[in-house]
């Protein structure tokens, strides 16, 4: 029976019955056999987003799970309906114009009713715009609105506000008639557009079916009886740069809190707005019914049932035909779909008209070096620069040993083949392995074969260390950290890997922030290495962008983590599942990652490419994702050269410079890769900084305090800064880390034993730098790592000041001052020239100074010399201008204003209010200690009392006085005060109002001296 049966299937797929069809009829029996087999093939690739059968073999390869877990996918098709011919005319007229930088002082207006829209502020971050955010009180009246408006820049005089961006329309609605009018007559002078939300119609009526008009704009809000279906991205618009246009996501939109509200021109209006993204209702407006037809589609489709389907806009743009305001209008709220974000973006550029691009940060022009750096990559396109994204995935801990499950053969070979694949989405992409040579030694003969796998494609891949046996380096000291950089190297040379020596990563990014100089001093004698990554700067869990910095010649990158980590293997490890993963990627935060980063650096791990491979699962969906629904061009390239393209696009904000510490014991991550025997926290920090500035009398207040015995000085820097440390304004001082700071207050003998009441008590470490105060960099360094720390800044009459550095440099035998006059100094100032220079000072003093009047380069150094005497007599006495910097980071109580000839004539009055001032639990009085000493001609120690020893200090001991270069006596200034008093009369005027806005420094000056201001500002400053 058996045999009977295989015969007729034998004969039934023989070519016997085909041999006697003649050729029509085979060829029609061809056809159908083709048809069929198309069918079933493009069912098939639709099901798994492919297009063409190199994707349908790729994922054969690479997704051996795909019966059990199917490719994520996203549905996305193209649509083809247009906007009207009218509207598209009328909109021609506002094309962008080219790239202008905005002023450094413009800035984004966002308008908000209570707590900022999170998605808003992320974006204005992730751009690196300025902006400022005001909120509406419970009636909607927004008091600082018209203090705003009248700002402009200094400049160029232009609109400080760039750009309204109202989280609720309705906010701009109800705002009085005259305030609204002055907003509106802004955007029209100055040329400034408006971005709404209308929130779903929250605000108006949420009737369904009801028809509002939005103010007096000849256009409706039309809320939705019944969910809308699908999301509409319109094509041929200007608006649309980074978003791909055309495209449609099928569906309905069934979420209870979106789209349940369109806007809709009125009849004989749909020529003044372009719709950006629509959707399709079946919905008929209840009341009104002056809507024309559809603004997007001319023509309405009828169903069976003959209900009315048209085409209504989501987010719509106002060109300003109707009453000279360009606008944006979205029916959502700004976090009501996936895409909002992104058009927003969309919406910053297209009206800014041309001030920012598409590549953050955004204001910033692209430069020459990033050019040519792009022509390299053959991206010669300059109108689609902004568009490029660079990326590199990194593969860390490979050869690395554990979690339970073998690395295949099968594992690497996908690995490898998914290179060529996503070379489709990702120009020049290849896997960046980062190893561990000792794991490889002692894999066991499961992982074997896949390592050697690796290994046997190793010329296709891109290698970089990541430390011979995945010890972290801030538990390891020098020496140790040396042998296992130099045993992987080894490793990397007997099995002909191709390492980068330009690249590496520490294990769990130990040691590159906080910064362990160990680890960067290793990294450039063994590979000497030009650039790493990192995910802990300035913090690893931060809403805003991570960030990089240069630390010993060594360019660090910010690293992006794609959510998922060593220990997810398989779908089942991953929190949320496939529904988590399609969440990052589709509109979600692994998306916005991409788009709002110019370069970036995904960290994953070996584990991640075995198991379900959920590395390759999740990026082939992003960069599918990316291709369907943006403009982005994805490029990848050695580290090496993303650390170029990132310098030269992030040199303004830091790329350049060295990182900003922070307390490591504020962040646990931080933490968890700081040295256990350094120290952080309150025990370490400072809790006082006298800021200066130098010749104010910083210096004997300094002397004077550590007679307290509840405070503790710094240790002494014999021959180089002395009793200053200068840690926050130099860039020399500040490279040497936290660490080196931190150490400098042990071992500081700072208190008279019999002053000593408590020596188990906590003591207050404090510093004095007189460079602090008129530093650019000082205030951010020290707000990050003591946001709240007391600071006191001492104010001298200007002029005494100038003229006191004056003499100081020219008693150090400092070239600038021997070469010219104080009086000469202050009348040509900056402006000297070698011609007034030769004539103020002989030739011969000239040569005898060092310096040659017949050499260009000498002469032109004297210059700079005297330039730079100069503005340090100068500039630090423009007090205010550095108070306002001051006070962009710290709390006017956090500062205590010190009268310096207040100080000089009665020091332990001034004293007793800094103790006040910082609260200190001892308090002793300084007028039992302090006496005039007409000799020196300033206060000394009473006679038996003696300054503290200081470590390290040299200073001789048993003082009583300051040394001998303070307190000296100068020759009179002539009619030079006049012209210094001249110079500064604005500055003191700018002072003296300062200090009036800021009540609790005029009561500390008071209780010092009986006087709100310091008496030489009374003297001097400009009357009212």
């Amino acid at each position: 029976m058996s045999f009977l049966m295989a015969r007729k299937i034998r004969s039934y797929f023989s070519l016997r019955p085909l041999r006697r069809l003649r050729p029509t009829k085979l060829f029609i029996f061809g056809i159908v056999i083709f048809g069929l087999v198309y069918f079933v093939l493009s069912v098939f690739l639709r099901y798994t987003g492919c297009c063409n059968l190199e994707c349908v073999r790729a994922t054969l390869l690479q997704y051996p799970y795909i019966c059990r877990l199917p490719i994520i996918k996203h549905t996305v098709k193209s649509h083809q309906i247009h906007t009207t011919k009218a509207t598209q005319e009328a909109h021609k007229v506002h094309e962008t114009s080219q790239h202008r930088a905005p002023s450094s002082r413009s800035f984004v207006l966002v308008v908000s009713a209570g707590v900022p829209n999170s998605d808003i502020v992320h974006l204005l971050d992730h751009m690196f715009l300025s902006y400022r955010i005001i909120i509406a009180d419970h009636r909607g009246y927004i008091p600082s609105l018209l203090g705003l408006l009248r700002l402009s820049n200094v400049e160029d005089h232009s609109p400080a506000v760039q750009l309204f961006i109202f989280e609720d329309f309705a906010l701009y609605l109800r705002l009085p008639t005259d305030l609204r009018s002055s907003v509106d007559q802004y955007c029209i002078t100055n040329d400034v557009g408006v971005i709404a939300f209308l929130n779903e119609g929250r605000a108006f009526s949420t009737e369904p079916g009801s028809l509002t008009k939005v103010g007096t704009l000849p256009v409706f809000l039309h809320r939705l009886q019944n969910p809308p279906w699908g999301i509409f991205v319109a094509r041929n618009t200007t608006v649309l740069h980074i978003t791909r246009q055309g495209r449609l996501q099928p569906g309905a939109l069934e979420s209870v809190d979106c789209c349940r509200a369109t806007l809709v021109p009125a009849s004989g209006s749909e020529h003044l707005f372009v719709p950006l993204m629509f959707t399709r209702t079946v919905d008929k407006p209840v009341g009104k019914t002056d809507l024309g037809t559809s603004p997007v589609y001319h023509t309405v489709e009828k169903n069976a049932k003959e209900s009315l389907t048209v085409y209504q806009s989501l987010v719509v743009e106002d060109p300003g035909l109707h009453d000279g305001i360009r606008r944006i209008m979205f029916s959502t709220s700004p976090n009501g779909l996936w895409i909002n974000k992104m058009l927003l973006f969309d919406a910053m550029i297209h009206l800014s008209r041309g001030r920012i691009h598409a590549s953050p940060p955004v204001n910033i022009p692209f430069n020459k070096a990033y050019q040519d750096l792009s022509q390299s990559f053959s991206l010669t396109n300059p109108a689609s620069a902004d568009l490029v994204r660079w990326l590199l995935i990194d593969v860390d801990d490979v050869f690395l040993r554990g979690s339970g499950v073998t690395f295949t053969k099968q594992d690497a070979t996908a690995l490898h083949a998914t290179q060529s694949h996503w070379r489709h989405y990702v120009q020049g992409f290849r896997f960046n392995l980062g190893f561990c040579g000792q794991f490889f030694e002692r894999a066991n003969s499961m992982d074997r074969p896949g390592y050697e796998t690796i290994l046997k494609y190793r010329n296709d891949f891109w290698w970089f260390d990541h430390l011979w046996n995945h010890l972290q380096p801030h538990k390891l000291n020098f020496s140790t950290l040396m042998d296992l950089m130099h045993r992987n190297k080894h490793f990397a040379e007997v099995h002909n890997i191709p390492v980068s020596s330009d690249y590496a990563v520490a294990p769990h990014h130990s040691g590159v922030y906080p910064i362990v100089p160990d680890l960067y001093e290793a990294w450039r004698r063994v590979w000497n290495l030009s650039c790493t990554s990192t995910v802990h700067y300035p913090h690893l869990l931060t809403s805003r962008p991570h960030l990089g910095f240069r630390y010993s010649d060594v360019q660090v990158l910010p690293r992006q983590t794609c959510a998922i980590y060593s220990r997810f293997i398989r779908l089942e490890d991953f929190p949320g599942g496939e529904a988590r993963l399609r969440e990052l990627v589709f509109g979600g935060s692994l998306f916005y990652t991409v788009l709002l980063n110019p370069v970036s650096i995904f960290m994953t791990h070996m584990t991640n490419y075995k198991g379900d491979r959920l590395a390759l699962y999740l990026f082939d969906a992003l960069f599918r994702f990316v291709r369907d629904w943006t403009n982005l061009k994805l490029v990848s390239a050695p580290p090496k050269h993303l650390a170029e393209v990132y310098a030269h696009r992030f040199a303004s904000l830091g790329a350049q410079d060295l990182p900003v510490y922070s307390d490591p014991c504020q962040d646990r991550h931080d933490l968890a890769v700081w040295p256990t025997d350094w120290s952080c926290g309150p025990e370490a920090l400072p809790g006082l900084l006298i800021l200066g500035p130098q010749k104010s009398g910083s210096t004997a207040l300094v002397h004077f305090l550590r007679l307290n015995p509840s405070l503790l000085a710094n240790r002494y820097q014999f021959g180089t800064t002395f009793e200053e440390l200068q840690f926050f304004s130099s860039d020399q001082i500040y490279a040497r880390g936290l660490h080196w700071y931190f150490t400098q207050w042990t071992d500081s003998t700072s208190s008279l034993s019999v002053l000593d009441t408590n020596p188990g008590q906590d003591r207050v470490r404090f510093e004095k730098s007189a460079t602090y105060f008129t530093s650019p960099k000082a205030p951010e360094r020290i707000h990050a790592l003591v946001p709240r720390v007391p600071l006191i800044v001492l104010l001298r009459d200007p002029v005494e000041r100038a003229y006191s550095w004056y003499q100081h440099t020219l008693a150090h035998g400092d070239l600038a001052p021997r070469l010219i006059s104080f009086e000469n100094l202050m009348h040509f100032g900056r402006n000297i020239t070698r011609s007034l220079l030769i004539r103020n000072t002989s030739s011969a003093d000239l040569r005898r100074l060092g310096v040659d009047p017949a050499d260009a380069t000498s002469m032109e150094m004297a210059l700079a010399a005297i330039r730079h005497l100069y503005n340090r007599c100068v500039q630090p006495g423009y007090y205010a201008q550095h108070l306002v910097g001051w006070l962009s980071l710290f709390s006017a109580s956090q500062i205590l204003l010190i009268d310096s000839s207040q100080f000089q004539q009665a020091p332990d009055t001034v004293l007793h209010v800094v103790q006040e001032f910082l609260h200190l639990p001892t308090r002793i009085n300084f007028t039992a200690y302090l006496e005039y000493n007409p000799h020196k001609g300033f206060h000394c120690l009473r006679e038996g009392i003696f300054f503290p020893e200081w470590s390290n200090s040299h200073l001789p001991s048993h003082r009583r006085c300051l040394g001998a270069g303070k307190g000296r006596v100068y020759p009179r200034l002539n009619h030079t005060v006049e012209m210094l008093h001249a110079l500064y009369g604005s500055a003191n005027q700018q002072l003296r109002s300062l200090l009036r806005n800021q009540p609790l420094w005029r009561w500390w000056l008071s209780k010092a001296s009986g006087f709100e201001y310091p008496r030489w500002l009374l003297e001097h400053a400009t009357t009212d």
